[in-house]
Parts: structure tokens; sequence; C-alpha cells
């Protein structure tokens, strides 16, 4: 394996430049080896906040100076801004002794902290003494200064990229989603995932502290954009990191933060809006909020039946093809809890959340298949009614020491799912495409004289389930860390136990005819029980981290894995029996088909060894220089026992591998000006092959898809190879250009994928998982936004992805499946241009995708297909606390082999606020669609064929809503922060 080669060498590389860096390191730091360097912050007790420019000093027990220091840090951005902290450094004589830490600062008073220092270890080089918190003697009210500036948008404060809320105009009643979604170089993609400029946010936060753990979307949902002072993008340290004040592998988050404004910061808050529409549309919403300083208490509550998040006078990446389809009804409600002491030593938060969601969806699927022998083509009506009812809650407790010597956490959760789903389904295959056809005219094609259509059938499908299930989840992690006294290194012992119990019954009534006579024909009531699966996990992991010398940290870990997974599906042929109902269990065991019925045990084993080596530079004369390299070294044992008729087999699989950690195998050097950023990365993770696909078998539950084992399956390997450069600059207070280009190189080596076998006299698809070689792709992305004018007041954007991957798949017709392949091209440009002049902004954009499809098949058409969306929006604030959203689109497509397919849809979107009570009464009214225009299409196309989808959507509605918002700031709040 060249990559593997390839991978170990820049690793040895890595590990061989540590004995220079040490020996140059150790040279400098010889003049200072008798002192220790003591380190911390100063914060006001009341409010938390930093208070830069205390003067620490270290005394003896007699009251005499050791050193002082001034707690003052600075981070500066080119030479408009300066960022000041309270970090201070006192370097004082290595020894032992009672001492006393004096602090003081105007308007404060004197804080005396008895310090005591022993056990100093002979590699210790720092020292973290535990916050420092002072208490205000006097309060004195400055008059009021009044000034105009112009708001800058967004700016760098260090590493942080804030943006600045109150410099975004949005309509009335807006919440956080639509603020976010105007942020330059953010994207909200339609899996709700955050990117900022193609960077994944992994976490939401509400001034520093997680909320609704891991779902985004409430947060997104029920914060209003009135609350928001700033939106701050950051690598934050996690509790480890932060315990030991330094950047540790792994535990490194890259999150959107927003910072509420200071009258939010304290006291209640709610947020109430209801609303009601044409087309039977309605919205309920309540979120309401007891914010302290070291407290948090939030309640929200949502129904509503839009299924739609799009706001009028949006101007995003929004298409048709994009619509939700369906029409679903959403209930859900929850309560989150956070609190911690001023100290910090403790940490407490967790969460209660209860969904329903109903949803009525029908589909029609339009599908190409590409044959040897030529195309096939399918028609499937769905029609589907689904109930979900999900309970979650989970837990953390957050413990440390005064002195930063242990820490210890436990997150305990419990996740609860039930489903009742019913299904329709009718479908057809040809072989030659149908015009003018229906879900009735299938339905009653046998009944119909012979014609065209008939004879060119070559088979129907009727299936008409229900089913409904229950399941749970529930687990327990925790982590204990120790820092090694008499130095800087730390031990770290991890845990994890989960369980997860499903149940699931299915009801099947199932018609198959072949070819253009009904004789030929199956009728399959089927009734599918899956017992309680059973899966089990645990793990346990212990970490060691050893710092030789400042800019160097070398980790170990050994993980430990158990896994035990059992499942028991049993089909049961109901035809044979003359009524269903009041069936007993023993009379279902005698019609029980035993090839189609299964009890699969897998245990799994896994031993892994991760070395990691660390090495980071900062404040040179070069920038920030970071470099990481991290490689586990995995041992998996994997068994499976499956009994299927008769099948009784056991299967045993060991395999070592050697992989990368994503995004933990970088170089990255930080430029501060001009402000550059250059980062390469490197993703080599195996997939193992699931051991059931390796099973000799045959599965013909559904007689038209057959699926059989493989058994000479291997390991495939997916790398990804990356490269990007940040460029940002200011000029002036009111110009900023920031650019971003990025490269990406994704091969995979033996590519899993499902190919089939297709008999041309029946339809019948016979699939397999094969390897397949050749598969790759390469990604370029170019972003790059320009605020210019006298004020800033334009804004010119590009954002321009292109893609090129070839994908392989194997694919027969009455033989043996061959390699095809398929190579695909995708461009996305989008260009904008936003002006914002006083309290109104005009936006207008053009988004172009192309696509390009082609394939050395024989008989394969290429495709080669344009969408161009044009689109122009407004936000104005009318006199009279009125205000006016609205959004004109234009949504083309040309070049699809299907003429349906190209469309000219003009949508017009438009929204009236109004806002009385001093801004505590919202009046909106939307209206969406208006000229009715809108239809569902999605398209895709790979080596097995080209795909249309069609689903129905909301239709065009008008909706008037009204929002009440309430705060309450105690006054003693309100006077801590005024006097801030």
């Amino acid at each position: 394996m060249n990559t593997l080669n390839n991978i170990i060498k820049i690793f040895t590389v890595l590990v061989m430049m540590l004995p220079v860096h040490s020996v140059l390191s150790a040279q400098g730091q010889s003049d200072n080896k008798d002192k220790i360097g003591l380190m911390g912050k100063v914060y006001d007790r009341m409010t938390s906040h930093e208070l830069p420019g205390a003067i620490v000093a270290l005394l003896r027990s007699d009251s005499s100076e050791v050193a002082q220091c001034k707690a003052l840090s600075r981070t500066m951005y080119g030479s408009e801004r300066i960022e000041e902290h309270s970090d201070f450094y006192l370097r004082v004589p290595k020894v032992n002794g009672d001492y006393i830490l004096r602090v003081t600062h105007e308007g404060y008073d004197t804080l005396y902290v008895d310090y005591k220092l022993k056990n100093l270890g002979r590699r210790e080089r720092d020292r973290l003494v535990n916050g420092l918190y002072m208490s205000r003697h006097t309060t004195r009210k400055l008059g009021e200064i009044t000034f105009t500036a112009t708001k800058v948008k967004f700016y760098n404060r260090g590493d942080t990229l804030v943006y600045n809320a109150d410099a975004f105009q949005l309509p009335e009643g807006s919440m956080l989603d639509a603020l976010i979604k105007k942020l330059p170089g953010v994207e909200i993609r339609d899996n709700g995932q955050i990117y900022v400029n193609g960077k994944f946010v992994e976490s939401l936060l509400l001034n520093g502290k997680d909320l609704f753990g891991s779902n985004k979307n409430l947060m997104l949902d029920n914060i209003g954009a009135y609350t928001v002072k700033t939106v701050e993008v950051y690598d934050k340290r996690g509790d480890r990191s932060e315990f030991l004040n330094r950047d540790l592998p792994g535990d490194i988050r890259y999150v959107m933060d927003v910072k509420l404004k200071k009258e939010y910061m304290a006291g209640t808050m709610l947020n109430v809006e209801g609303g009601i529409g044409t087309s039977d549309r309605y919205l309920g919403r309540v979120f309401a909020m007891r914010y302290t300083n070291n407290s948090r208490i939030t309640l929200y509550g949502n129904v509503n039946n839009l299924n739609d998040s799009r706001k009028p006078g949006e101007n995003n990446s929004w298409t048709p093809d994009k619509m939700p389809s369906g029409v679903r009804t959403e209930r859900n409600g929850g309560i989150d809890y956070r609190a911690d002491n001023p100290l910090h030593t403790w940490d407490v938060s967790g969460n209660v959340q209860v969904s329903h969601t109903s949803s009525n969806e029908d589909v029609t699927i339009n599908r190409t298949n590409f044959l040897p022998g030529g195309n096939t083509y399918d028609y499937v009506y769905n029609t589907a009614r689904n109930k979900n009812l999900a309970v979650s809650t989970s837990h953390r407790f957050y413990m440390r020491n005064l002195g930063k010597t242990v820490q210890f956490s436990v997150s305990p959760y419990f996740n609860y799912r039930k489903n009742d789903d019913l299904g329709d389904n009718v479908a057809a295959t040809f072989d030659s495409e149908q015009q003018e056809i229906d879900k009735s005219l299938i339905e009653g094609i046998y009944e119909s004289p012979a014609g065209s259509m008939r004879s060119a059938i070559v088979n129907r499908s009727i299936d008409r389930a229900k089913s409904n299930g229950t399941g749970y989840d529930t687990g327990l992690s925790f982590y204990s860390g120790l820092s090694i006294p008499g130095g800087p290194d730390y031990i770290e012992i991890n845990g994890e136990a989960q369980m997860t119990r499903r149940r699931l019954d299915r009801f099947s009534s199932l018609g198959i005819d072949y070819g253009s006579g009904p004789e030929s024909s199956q009728s399959l009531n089927r009734k599918f029980r899956e017992q309680p699966a059973r899966d089990m996990r645990l793990k346990g992991k212990l970490s060691y981290f050893y710092f030789p010398v400042d800019g160097v940290s070398l980790q170990l870990d050994y993980d430990l894995e158990w896994k035990k997974s059992r499942k028991l599906s049993e089909m049961y042929r109901l035809e044979a029996l003359s009524s269903v109902d009041g069936t007993r269990d023993e009379e279902l065991e005698s019609i029980l088909d035993p090839g189609n019925s299964y009890v699969s045990d897998a245990r799994d084993m896994i031993h892994r060894i991760v070395p990691t080596l660390v090495f980071q530079k900062k404040n040179t004369k070069a920038g920030n220089i970071w470099i990481q390299a991290r490689f586990p070294v995995s041992i998996i044992h994997r068994t499976l026992d499956y009994r299927r008729g008769r099948i009784d087999t056991a299967i045993v699989s060991n395999t070592a591998t050697v992989s990368t950690d994503l995004m933990n195998t970088f170089v990255q050097w930080k430029l501060r000006n001009p402000a550059h950023t250059l980062f390469l990365s490197i993703d080599f993770k195996p997939e193992l092959p699931s051991l059931v696909d390796m099973v000799d078998m045959r599965d013909d539950i559904d007689p038209l898809n057959i699926y059989e084992g493989n058994s000479g399956l291997k390991n495939a390997y997916n790398q990804s190879y990356g490269l990007s450069w940040n460029y940002e600059k200011m000029f002036g207070g009111s110009k900023q250009f920031y650019n971003t280009l990025s490269f990406y190189y994704k091969p995979v080596a033996n590519a899993l994928t499902r190919g089939y076998r297709y008999d041309s006299a029946t339809g019948v698809r016979t699939y397999k998982t094969y390897n397949v070689s050749g598969n790759r792709s390469i990604e370029a992305n170019h972003n790059f936004f320009l605020y210019f004018g006298n004020r800033g007041q334009f804004v010119l954007s590009n954002i321009l992805n292109g893609t090129w991957s070839n994908v392989g798949d194997y694919i027969g017709e009455d033989s043996e499946p061959m390699r095809q392949s398929v190579k695909n091209f995708f461009l996305n440009d989008r260009l904008g241009l936003q002006c914002q002049m006083g309290r109104q902004t005009i936006t207008a954009s053009v988004d172009l995708t192309r696509r390009n499809t082609s394939s050395s098949r024989a008989g394969f058409t290429p495709i080669h297909a344009t969408n161009i969306n044009y689109s122009l929006s407004g936000v104005f604030k009318l006199p009279c606390n009125f205000g006016l959203s609205t959004d004109l689109n234009l949504y083309t497509r040309r070049g699809y082999m299907d003429e349906m397919m190209n469309t000219t849809d003009f949508v017009w979107n438009a929204g009236v606020t109004y806002t009385a009570a001093k801004g505590a009464l919202v009046f909106m009214l939307d209206g969406f669609d208006l000229l009715h225009q809108l239809n569902n299409v999605t398209y895709a196309v790979n080596a097995q064929g080209r795909t249309e989808t069609y689903r129905n959507i909301l239709p065009r509605y008008v909706l008037l809503h009204i929002q009440y918002r309430f705060n309450f700031m105690p006054k003693k709040a309100k006077s801590r922060f005024d006097n801030k």
C-alpha cells in the first residue's frame, strides 16, 4: 500500500524532528531552570468578565514582595482593533513555601489569597493559578457619550471570527436561523449542518455554553435574532484542554457561539408566537429562558404544519428541488438547564425533549436503468403515512478541584422511539419508455384491452404495508483526569457503556405480475416480526500525555472496545391460513418461512493504540505553526454466528489497520500581517465490509429484488488529501476582504458498492455487494467577500464549488455483472451583490449549476444540464413601524432529457410587519409562492441509472402570525451590567 507507506514516512519525519526541537528548547530554557511561571486570569466576581490591567503580586509570608506583573495581554487585528485580556504570568524562584497573592485594580477591593507553592517537580515549568475574582467597592456613573460609527459586519479578534448582529438588516420577528443565513461565508445545508467558509461547525453555543445538546435546530428556531449581540466562530477548548491550559488532540471543537445582548444576559426572557393561514396552515411557538450569571433554565414548545423554513426577503441557495415534501405536522417541547459556581469547579447540565411528528407524503419516481442490452424504465407511485414519537433526555456533571489536579465528568442519556407507518406502493417496469402513464393505469393494466403499454410491461407490483415499532437506547460515558504531581504530564481514563433495544412488527400484502398476461403472478400476504434486537457496547481508554518541552506534546492512547449485537427476524406466510383474525403464536409457527427468517449474533473486539504528536509555535516571526499527526493502529477481531433456513455458519475476521483521525492529522500555518492561513490535511480510513454481506445466502423476501452474499469482499480504503488557503484584509474601518481557496483529492481503494444482475424476462434484480476500483473525486472551492463603499454599504460575494468524480459499479443483464463507470462533473457558482443604505437592504444574486454526466458504456446518452436561478430580494423599514420583505426568483432548468424537467418557474414571496407596544408586539403577514409556480422535482444519476423524483409539496399559502416579546432584568443585575 503506497498510501500507507507515505503516511508512515510522514510520521517518521515528524518524530525525528522532536529531538532537534528538544535540544534547542532545552538550551533556551537552561537559564530559567530554577524558576517557575505562575499563570492565570483575573475576573469580576459578579459578572465573571475579565479585568485587564489588574496588578498581581506574589508576597512572602512576611508581606515582602517576590515579583509582580500586570494582568494584561493584547490581541491586535491589523491597525484597527485591539482586544485586551486579563492574562498574567509571574516568573518566580522555584522554592516551596507559603505565599500570598495580592491583586489590585482601580474600583475594586484589594484581593489577598493564600497560596501554597509545594511539590515542585524537576520538569515543571508552569503552574496554573485558579481564577482570581475581585469585588467592586465603588460605583461611578459616567456622563453620556454620543457617537456615530459605521457598523462593521465582521472582523477578526485574534483567531475568532466575529459577526456583528446589528449590522445585518432582518425582517421584524426573525429568529436566529434568519440571522445565521445572512452571515458572510456561512451556510446552513439541507441536513441542518452549519459550515463557515467550507468548515463544519461542530457545536452551536449560547454564551459559550451548550443549549439543547447537539440539536442545533432548536436554537436556530427558538432564539430571537433581536436578542443577539454577536456571533463568534472559533476553535473552543474542551474541559480537558482548559484543565491543562493547552490544546489536546481531539479536544478542540470548531464552534459557533451566539452572544446575547447585555439586557438578555440576566433575568427572564419570553418569546411567544402564534399564527393561522390559508390551506389550513398554523403555527404556535413559546420560548422562555431564565438566566443568571451561573445558571440557566429554558423551556420551549412548538406546534406547526408548515414544513417550510423559508422567510420572505431571504436571498440564499434555496431552489424548488429543496422544497420539503408532503404535509407534515410537528409538536415538540422540552426543558434545558445548566448551573455552575463562580469558581467554575463544577458544572451540571441536561435536557428533556419530547417530539411527535405525523406526515403524509406522495412520491412519484421515474427511473431509467442503464443496461447493456437496452434500457428499462421503472414507474413508481408511493404513498406513506407516518407517525413518530420520540422522548430523549441527557445530562452531564463535571467537577474539578481548585488546584486543577483532578477532574471528573459523567454523562448519562436515554432515548425512546415509537413509530406507526402505513404505506402503499404501486410500481411497474417496462422495456420501452411510456408516455402519459399514471398510478391508475398501472393498477388496471391487466383489466384493460391489450395494447402497446401492456405488451411492453416486464412486471408490476402492488404492495400495501403497515408497521409499528418501539425502541430505546441508553448509556453512560465518563472520564477522569489526573495531573501528575511535579510535572506537566497528565493521565486520563475514559469509559462508555451503551445498550439498545428495538422491536418491529410489519404486515405486507404484495401482489406481483410478470409479463403481458396476468396468468403468471404471485400473491403474498406476510407478517414480519423482529424480536427485540439487542446491541451492547463497552469501551475503555487509557491515555498518557507527555510534554517534554514547550510547544511539543506526545500522547499515547490504548482503547479496548467490545460490541455485541443480536437480531432475530421472522417471516410468516399468512396466505397459508384461511383467516388471520385471532391467530395465535403457535399457529404462526406452522407457517414460518425458514429461508427468509434468521438469527444473527455478532461480536467485535477492538484493540486500538493511538500515538499522537503535536508541535506548536505561536507568535513567532513566521506566525503560528501547528503540526499534528495522529495514526490509530487497530487490531479488530469480528465473529458472526448466522442461522437462516439450512444455513448455519460462523465467520471469523481478524484485521489490522492503520488510519488517521479525521482533521486530526494536519499542518497549519498562520500569518498575521497580512492575515494568511495555510492548512494541509490527511485522512485515511479503512471501511470493513459487513460480515452479513459475506454470508453465502439468498434473501428473496422481495421477489423482485433478491440479495445474495459475497464471501470474497475486501476492506475499502477511503482517503482524503486537502489543501486550503485563507486570506483576510481590512482597508480602513469599513472595507473588508475575505478570501478562501481549498482543494481536496479523495480516492477510494476497493470501494464497496451494491451491484446487480438483471433478468430481462421477469425484471428481477439480484443484488450483491462488490469491491470496485477507480472511484475517486476532486473538489475545489473558492469563496470571497468584499465589503466596499465609503460606509461599507456594499457587499460583493462569490461562492464557487466544483466536483469531478468517477463512480464505478457492477451491472449485468442476463449474465454476471461487469464493471461500469460514470463520470460526473458538478459546478455551482453563486454571485451576489448587496447594498445596505441605512435601514434598507437590497440583494441581487445569480446562482448557476452545471451537471455533466458521461460514460463509455455503449448506448449511454450523455447528460449536460444547467440550472440558473436569478434572485432579487429586499428588506425595507417603512414609516409608522411598518416593514416590508420580499423576494422575486426566476428558476430555470435546461438540458434534461425529459422535457418535463426543462422548466421555468417564477416564484414570488412577500411579507409585511408592524411593530407595536415599543417592540413588544410584532404583527406579520407572509405570503409564499404567490404566483403558484412551485413544483418539487429532484434528479440523480449514477452508473446504474437516472432517477427523477416528484413529491407533493406544501401549496401556496398566506400566514398571519403575531409575536410577543417580554424581557425582565432585575434592578441589581441591570446595575451590574450598566457599570461594566
